[in-house]
């Protein structure tokens, strides 16, 4: 993803897309053709398979912060939108956001001014200048986020936006930080973990894992960020624990690069 940044958009944070300022981070938006995006769409084929096609909201987590989750789900969402589905990002990272910033949303209100009844909901105001993407972000940092997300408000609140849209897909904070995505994963039809090679310990990995199966959280897939394909052919192989993935390949789970 940094070497695609690199190359494209000269190492610029943002680009513009009819006036607005996107995280070039995107890749689904300003790269189509590339083989991220096409990892991203391999992606959404197996979600869409994955339950018998019931995976409608699917929560993004990762172990611990770094390690790509928010940039899967924006491209994610994206995605799934190129293909015709209605769908909607909604970050209910309520207290370190990235969403917001992705689409240059800083600022606005969201999921947070909503459920403290700060706003109103309206579609209209998470519109998005791509087609079926709708963004609904954060809003204002909560301290108590996980009471938040807990309480009957926001469990009617997202019985609404499903009866709106196709596909949500939920951005959330990392496992290993707060609660907030344990809860999460009770109103998620599947939950898909995100892993940075060289950066995430297989003990974090299985400690994050057994977390959220212990509630009965449907893993759906873990996805891989940031390894290099030299990597599995033995050249200048750094990241010497990679094999220690293999066993949760085994039980199912799917990996891809970025």
């Amino acid at each position: 993803m940094r070497r695609m940044i690199a190359e494209d958009h000269k190492g610029s944070a943002t680009g513009d897309l009819d006036g607005l300022q996107l995280s070039t981070s995107l890749a689904s938006v300003f790269n189509p053709l590339s083989t991220i995006t096409e990892a991203y769409r391999q992606l959404r084929a197996r979600l869409l398979l994955s339950n018998g096609g019931g995976t409608r909201l699917v929560l993004v987590t990762s172990a611990s912060m770094g390690e790509g989750k928010s940039v899967t789900a924006a491209n994610l969402a994206i995605v799934f939108a190129q293909a015709g589905h209605r769908t909607l990002l909604l970050d209910a990272d309520l207290r370190r956001p990235k969403v917001a910033t992705m689409f240059g949303m800083n600022g606005a209100s969201g999921l947070s001014d909503i459920l403290a009844g700060r706003t109103e909901y309206s579609t209209d105001r998470i519109r998005t200048g791509i087609d079926n993407l709708y963004v609904l972000p954060s809003g204002e940092p909560e301290a108590y986020s996980a009471e938040m997300l807990s309480s009957k408000k926001f469990r009617q609140f997202v019985a609404l936006l499903r009866e709106e849209f196709e596909v949500i897909i939920m951005d959330s904070p990392p496992t290993r930080a707060v609660a907030d995505p344990i809860m999460l994963s009770s109103i998620s039809d599947g939950v898909l973990f995100v892993t940075r090679a060289g950066i995430t310990k297989e003990t974090e990995l299985k400690e994050s894992l057994d977390s959220l199966q212990s509630v009965g959280a449907n893993v759906v897939g873990l996805v891989l960020n940031g390894f290099d394909l030299s990597m599995a052919y033995g050249y200048r192989y750094k990241y010497k624990d990679y094999r220690e993935y293999s066993q949760y390949s085994r039980k199912g789970y799917y990996t891809y690069t970025d």
